[in-house]
């Protein structure tokens, strides 16, 4: 395979293909091998406006204070992001927040201040929540600090009784855990949204007993699945009773520039601020990266994209549902998976693809292709991609 940078360290999966990325002001990707590309995977999951610079352009024009400063400072459009982050999500109660440069980071320090709050040092989670990269997040988590239940059984459970009853939560002491972390429906990239029951079973269960809720919006967040966040597809979230303690936010909120966020329940603001916990990273509270994040978000609310995306996830689901050579079309808003038949190879596929002049995840291990659009992809891109893979599945299947 061609290694077009040598001094690169690829600590990643790559295909055979090479990708080398030419200079370009447009809003899609240029490269040499392929020449332009839609990017259907909005960059590493996290350009929700796609790739034209508009809203970094506009962040640094307008930005009237420095770019980095200590944090000690405050700066007046800090308050406005938080105010426009709860009220583009319609959230039910008041959050405070801290910002942050990565999802990952985002997610350890809501599980430090759950810990914190509640005098407890375990979690519980899923097998299927990817949590970041760090070493305590990953996995195989280290199961003296975690709980990974397996929801594989539960996702098509067809009992009608409660969680309550089922074996295997027999031995669970849910006092011991200090919160329940969820990633809602990325699924370590296989889209699987666990059933509301199991989901409303846990939260309930782990409040009743003290602990925390914390919600991994790193990848579902700021509208990719035509919710604003993820867990808003569970109802029962939505409700000041239920409402999560702590939303860990990625990149997609600066459409891909450094900067994340976490929001805080506003009642828990007395108690951390006066623990004597102490958390400072360099690019706390910058003013450049909140300016970004407000614009990425004013540009959201403005084009109505996240309404936008459910209807364009739909679209794309009814163009491709009646295939034959596809097993599934899994997700939610314009975070979709596309589960292929056995004799269908997903990496041929992706190559396909890029030829005619899309760039798409795959996943070699689940025979999948994988749509996380930008949420400003025009409904004439998606049907344009719809008719050109159902043509690449059908040329591979004479192949065969």
């Amino acid at each position: 395979m061609k290694n077009n940078s040598t001094k690169r360290l690829r600590l990643f999966t790559r295909p055979n293909t090479t990708l080398t990325l030419s200079p370009s002001e447009q809003d899609m990707l240029v490269t040499e091998e392929y020449g332009d590309l839609v990017d259907l995977e909005s960059g590493c999951w996290a350009a929700v406006l796609g790739h034209s610079k508009y809203t970094l352009k506009e962040a640094i024009k307008d930005l009237k204070y420095p770019v980095h400063t200590h944090q000690f400072f405050d700066c007046s459009h800090f308050d406005q992001l938080v105010q426009l982050l709860t009220d583009s999500a319609n959230l039910p109660v008041s959050y405070c927040a801290t910002f942050l440069t990565s999802g990952t980071e985002a997610v350890s320090l809501c599980v430090m201040l759950s810990e914190l709050l509640t005098g407890r040092h375990k979690c519980l989670s899923l097998t299927i929540s990817y949590l970041g990269a760090a070493c305590g997040l990953r996995m195989p988590r280290d199961p003296v600090k975690w709980t990974d239940f397996n929801p594989t059984d539960c996702l098509y459970c067809p009992r009608e009784k409660s969680c309550e009853d089922c074996i295997k939560f027999q031995s669970f002491d849910f006092s011991a855990y200090a919160s329940f972390v969820l990633e809602p429906g990325n699924s370590r990239g296989l889209l699987l949204f666990p059933p509301q029951k199991l989901i409303r079973f846990i939260a309930v269960r782990i409040k009743t007993a003290g602990g925390m809720l914390i919600m991994n919006e790193v990848t579902t967040g700021i509208g990719r699945t035509g919710k604003f966040f993820g867990y808003q597809h569970y109802e029962e979230f939505c409700e000041a009773n239920l409402c999560p303690d702590f939303i860990a936010m990625g990149k997609n909120l600066g459409n891909g520039y450094p900067i994340s966020g976490v929001l805080v329940r506003s009642s828990h603001q007395p108690e951390l601020e006066d623990s004597g916990f102490r958390y400072v990273q360099s690019h706390s509270d910058d003013p450049l990266g909140t300016m970004v994040a407000l614009k990425t978000l004013t540009a959201i609310a403005e084009q109505n994209l996240v309404a936008e995306a459910e209807i364009k996830g739909e679209l794309l689901k009814m163009h491709l549902k009646d295939s034959p050579y596809i097993k599934e079309v899994r997700g939610k808003g314009l975070m979709i998976g596309i589960i292929l038949q056995p004799y269908i190879n997903a990496e041929i596929v992706y190559e396909k693809l890029l030829k005619e002049g899309f760039f798409t995840g795959f996943s070699e291990n689940y025979n999948l292709i994988r749509i996380y659009a930008p949420l400003s992809t025009s409904k004439d891109t998606l049907i344009k991609f719809c008719h050109t893979f159902i043509r690449i599945l059908k040329e591979q299947e004479k192949s065969e």
